[in-house]
């Protein structure tokens, strides 16, 4: 499906938002190991540096969405669905033909993860709202001709978007730093409609991860286009029983915690964490 232009790809607008947010000057971290192989063998880029990455960072295209911290610090580059703790069998069940939707895809990195580990490329979906990110990806990645997995153009808030072309479809659902860019309300809405994507029976998971927070806050991007409504353990695992309550459905939310980046902490706040989580569907309640 070819993507089709959205007129505000921003989910949390701001009228007057800063041109240069202080992490666009905050010197890059190396490419991580498990990245450079990946581009050198997947991609065919014969030796991936930092420098190639910043000078990558540095065209217009990536520098329009320097408001994301996670892209200003190329965060895609560390494939954050290989950290999910069900790894393995989200690989086992995807090779057996199960299918996965990465929802907000970005560059559509942890798809590229996937297929680099195995997964074959036609049992992969991507959607994100800005379909410049999805061509970033093709050029980062360079496989536009290779790569038979489905990209398209969508918004999860919109009851007609063309994710319903895989209503009762999927197994597993990937979100990477998406629920934290919308308020709790949406949160739930999103939620709801990750829920209507998945097979009607069997073992469904919603993984990924997300800024969190010892409280639940909202963060304001000191005047970027966009704000952070960080979870807590308790109230994510709240929002998953809001979830259950109005879709009739139980789920069981594990979560695990890896350390923010010492540069974000400005940003986020002392009592902040990367959220990992496995949102598995149980057995009727």
């Amino acid at each position: 499906m070819t993507p089709q232009p959205t007129p505000n790809p921003n989910p949390n607008p701001n009228p007057n938002p800063n041109p240069n947010p202080y992490w666009t000057s905050l010197n890059l971290s190396p490419i991580p190991q498990p990245a450079q192989q990946l581009l050198q063998e997947y991609s065919g880029i014969p030796h991936p540096s930092s420098t190639n990455t910043s000078s990558k960072s540095e065209t217009k295209p990536w520098k329009s969405h320097y408001p994301y911290p996670c892209i200003a610090l190329c965060a895609f580059l560390d494939f954050g669905v290989s950290k999910t703790a069900c790894y393995d069998e989200i690989k086992r069940r995807l090779i057996a033909g199960g299918k996965l939707l990465d929802l907000g895809c970005c560059f559509g990195q942890d798809i590229r993860r996937l297929v680099a580990d195995g997964v074959p490329a036609s049992n992969l979906y991507g959607c994100d709202l800005d379909p410049n990110f999805i061509q970033l990806g093709f050029q980062l990645f360079r496989d536009q001709d290779s790569l038979t997995s489905t990209f398209f153009q969508a918004d999860v808030l919109d009851p007609n978007s063309p994710l319903n072309q895989l209503k009762g479809k999927l197994d597993i659902v990937n979100t990477r730093n998406l629920f934290h860019l919308f308020p709790p309300p949406q949160q739930l809405e999103i939620a709801k409609r990750a829920v209507s994507l998945f097979t009607p029976t069997g073992d469904v998971l919603l993984v990924g991860h997300q800024s969190g927070n010892q409280v639940r806050k909202e963060v304001d991007f000191h005047g970027s286009s966009s704000s952070l409504f960080m979870h807590s353990d308790e109230s994510w695992r709240r929002l998953w029983i809001e979830v259950g309550e109005a879709t009739g459905t139980a789920w069981e939310v594990s979560i695990s915690h890896e350390p923010i980046l010492s540069n974000m902490v400005p940003l986020l706040g002392s009592g902040a964490f990367i959220m990992f989580f496995v949102v598995r569907r149980l057995a009727s309640p």
